[in-house]
């Protein structure tokens, strides 16, 4: 996958990431959530990063939803980042 989807809802006061396959939509994923956000998300690495045992991705978040009607925030790409490595990588 070159890139995915994801919604930032609202669930007990803490924001989170919910991430899906680019062929479903936005508004499937967040159907009765408080939605803060959507967009799409890739993930980037470099050779020399794969080598490393302390390997780093980086995450970006771009664009927008068109069935929410909500857009990408800055902040958007470190939940993501959280929902992909949860224990850190």
């Amino acid at each position: 996958m070159d890139y995915g989807k994801y919604v930032i809802i609202e669930e007990r006061g803490h924001e989170c990431a919910i991430l899906c396959n680019a062929l479903i939509p936005h508004s499937d994923v967040a159907r009765g959530k408080k939605v803060i956000s959507a967009g799409f998300f890739s993930i980037g690495y470099s050779k020399s990063m794969l080598a490393s045992a302390a390997a780093q991705f980086s995450v970006s978040t771009f664009g927008e939803s068109v069935t929410l009607e909500v857009k990408a925030r800055a902040e958007d790409a470190s939940l993501v980042h959280k929902a992909l490595f949860p224990r850190g990588i």
